[in-house]
């Protein structure tokens, strides 16, 4: 899942799982968990989508029965485990972190500042030892790289630099790209 928004779709393949495989809810859960991954990339409040209550009571009524489960749990799933449910809004990104097995933000920096602003969802832990790990997002060099720039790396860097653009030898000559283009 790319950020919270798209946080739903577990409870669609706990409920895929449910059916499928004959088993419990928490049993179901734990499928979906091992096979999710969460990337959150807007670590303040403002970036995660918290719906109230009646609008999620209104779209999933009944979704707890099919579960097996009460509509207040149902309805924590959403919410930081010590939120008393009628002061409590649901929230996308804690659903997203309570069901994901695997959890990240998008660099180290980032992965500190989510365990922060997620803390409260294992208020047991302190926040530097939250599950939040982190990826550092990368790009495909060919695709992003202005045109003109292309064509002067493929002139002046090694052959098929682009295959190997993590190793220091390929850089070899890039300063001496600035010496035939003053």
């Amino acid at each position: 899942m790319n950020e919270g928004h798209s946080s739903f779709l577990t409870l669609e393949l706990i409920k895929s799982t449910m059916e499928e495989r004959k088993v419990s809810f928490n049993i179901a859960k734990d499928i979906v968990s091992s096979m999710t991954v969460f990337t959150t990339h807007t670590p303040v409040p403002a970036g995660n989508d918290i719906f109230p209550l009646e609008l999620v009571e209104t779209y999933f009524n009944g979704m707890w029965d099919k579960f097996g489960i009460s509509k207040e749990d149902f309805l924590k799933l959403g919410m930081e485990p010590k939120a008393v449910v009628e002061n409590s809004g649901f929230n996308m990104g804690i659903l997203a972190l309570k069901i994901a097995g695997k959890k990240n933000g998008v660099s180290k920096l980032h992965r500190e500042v989510s365990s922060e602003l997620f803390s409260a969802v294992w208020p047991d832990i302190i926040s530097n030892e939250s599950p939040i790990t982190y990826v550092t997002n990368g790009i495909h060099t060919c695709t992003w790289l202005a045109p003109n720039l292309k064509r002067i790396y493929n002139k002046y860097l090694v052959p098929f630099w682009q295959d190997s653009i993590h190793e220091n030898n390929v850089w070899g000559n890039i300063r001496n790209i600035r010496e035939y283009h003053k």
